[in-house]
C-alpha cells in the first residue's frame, strides 16, 4: 500500500496556488451571487398567504480537494473541484395533503497540477429534485408519489454499497408511487411500486444503461405504542441495455422496531433474498439479508447507527458482491451557532463470481459555523477513504477537504407576509 500523501512536484506548486487563488475569486463571486439572488426574489415574489407554506432558498458555494480523485493505486492525480450549487425547498400542506420540493441546480470546474490537460472534462453541471406528495382521500387511505432525480458523477449514487471509481457522468430517475391502509390503531398495509432508470452519458466498457421494476407489499402490526413488527417483501427485475446479465430479485424480510422514548429509536431485522440471472453462466444467488439501526435526535445532538448485509443491486462488467456494511455518524450543536460533526463507514465486500475481497474504510470530521441569524454557515471538513483488496490494482487511499459556504433562508415568506 502507498502512503496516503501525495507529494506534489514543484514545478506543480505555483501553478496550484494560483489555483488556490482563482478558487477563492470564485468562492466571493459566488456569494456576492447570492446575496444578489436573494434580493431578487425580494423584488419579484408576490404577496402570499404563509398559511400551509414554506419556501426557502438554498445557495452552496464549495472547495473540494482530493490527493486520488480517480481512485487510483498509483499514479494518483490531485484535483481542485470548485463548486456553485443554488437550490429551493419548498413545502406545502392541510389537513389531508402534504406536497415537498427540494431542488438545486450545480456547476463543478475541474482543476489538476498534476493533470491539467484533461481536467476541465471533468466539469460538467448537474442537479438533484426531490418531489414528494401525500393525499388522504379517507382517514384511513394515504395515496403517495415520490420522485428523485440526479444527474452527477458521484459513483456512490448509482448504489448504496457501491464501489465503483469511475467518475463518468450519467444521470438517474427514480419513481414511487405507493397505497397504504391502517387498520384501526392495530397495524398498515402499504401496496407500492418503483421504477428506476439509469443512463449514462458517456460509457466505458462493462457500464450499461439499466431500468428496475420493483413492486412491495409491508404488512405492520403495532404491537402496543412502542413496539411495532414489519413484513417487508418485494419482487424487482432489472434489464441492462447491453453487456450486462438482466435478473429478478425475491426478497422479504421482518423487522422489530421499538421506540425507546421521545428521543430514541431501533430497529433490527432479517431475512431472505434469492436472485436469478438470465445468464447462464452466472450463478443463483441465495443470501441472508439483515439490518439494524438506531437512531436519536435532541435539539442539539444526532446520532445515527446502522449496520446492514445485503447483495450489491447495481454494478458492472457482472461483478456483484455481498455487502456488510456499519454506518456511524454524530452531530453536536454549541451556542447555537457552532456546528460539529463526525462519522465514517466500514464495509467488506465479498465477491460471488471471484475470490475477490474488499475492506473499505472512510471516516470523516467537521466544524460549521452559522452567523447573520443562522442565514449562513461556513464549515471545513475532512475526509479519509481507504480500501484493501486482495485482488491487484484495486487498493486506493483518498484525502479530501471541503471548505463550503451555506445560505439557507427559511423565514423567507416573512418579507411578504402582511400582518
Amino acid at each position: 500500500m502507498k502512503p496516503y500523501m501525495t507529494e506534489v512536484p514543484e514545478r506543480s506548486r505555483s501553478s496550484e496556488g494560483r489555483f488556490i487563488m482563482l478558487a477563492l475569486r470564485r468562492m466571493c463571486f459566488g456569494f456576492v451571487f447570492t446575496v444578489s439572488v436573494f434580493c431578487a426574489f425580494t423584488l419579484i415574489m408576490p404577496d402570499i398567504s404563509r398559511a400551509d407554506l414554506a419556501v426557502t432558498p438554498t445557495f452552496l458555494v464549495e472547495e473540494q480537494y482530493s490527493d486520488n480523485w480517480f481512485r487510483a493505486e498509483e499514479d494518483e492525480d490531485t484535483f481542485w473541484v470548485t463548486r456553485i450549487s443554488p437550490g429551493l425547498s419548498i413545502r406545502y400542506a392541510t389537513s389531508r395533503s402534504q406536497l415537498s420540493f427540494d431542488g438545486s441546480y450545480s456547476y463543478s470546474w475541474h482543476y489538476s497540477p498534476s493533470n491539467d490537460a484533461n481536467a476541465s472534462d471533468q466539469d460538467y453541471s448537474g442537479a438533484d429534485i426531490s418531489l414528494a406528495a401525500a393525499y388522504q382521500p379517507t382517514s384511513r387511505v394515504t395515496l403517495g408519489l415520490s420522485n428523485d432525480f440526479s444527474r452527477t458523477r458521484e459513483p456512490a449514487s448509482t448504489d448504496e454499497f457501491s464501489e465503483s471509481t469511475e467518475r463518468n457522468l450519467y444521470w438517474r430517475n427514480t419513481v414511487s408511487p405507493y397505497i397504504t391502509y391502517d387498520i384501526a390503531e392495530k397495524g398498515q398495509i402499504r401496496l407500492g411500486y418503483q421504477g428506476d432508470v439509469l443512463m449514462w452519458s458517456s460509457k466505458d466498457p462493462g457500464q450499461g444503461d439499466s431500468k428496475e421494476h420493483q413492486g412491495s407489499l409491508t404488512l405492520t402490526y403495532n404491537l402496543n405504542s412502542t413496539n411495532h413488527l414489519d413484513l417487508d417483501s418485494h419482487v424487482a427485475r432489472r434489464s441492462y441495455d447491453e453487456g450486462l446479465s438482466d435478473y429478478y430479485r425475491y426478497q422479504s424480510k421482518l423487522i422489530f422496531r421499538h421506540e425507546f422514548n421521545t428521543y430514541f429509536s431501533g430497529r433490527v431485522g432479517a431475512g431472505h433474498q434469492h436472485r436469478d440471472y438470465d445468464d447462464s453462466d452466472l450463478q443463483d444467488s441465495d443470501e441472508f439479508v439483515f439490518d439494524a439501526g438506531l437512531t436519536g435526535a435532541t435539539d442539539r445532538t444526532k446520532l445515527d447507527l446502522s449496520a446492514e448485509r445485503n447483495l450489491v443491486n447495481f454494478t458492472t462488467e457482472d461483478e456483484y458482491f455481498t455487502a456488510l456494511r456499519v454506518n456511524l455518524s454524530l452531530q453536536r450543536i454549541f451556542q447555537e451557532v457552532i456546528r460539529t460533526y463526525a462519522g465514517g463507514y466500514y464495509q467488506r465486500s465479498n465477491y460471488i463470481e471471484s475470490p475477490r475481497r474488499d475492506h473499505t474504510y472512510n471516516g470523516f470530521v467537521g466544524v460549521g459555523y452559522r452567523f447573520f441569524r443562522k442565514m449562513f454557515e461556513v464549515s471545513l471538513e475532512y475526509q479519509y477513504t481507504n480500501r484493501d483488496s486482495n485482488e491487484t490494482g484495486r487498493d486506493y487511499v483518498e484525502n479530501q477537504v471541503f471548505l463550503r459556504l451555506n445560505m439557507s433562508y427559511d423565514k423567507f415568506l416573512d418579507l411578504f407576509h402582511k400582518e
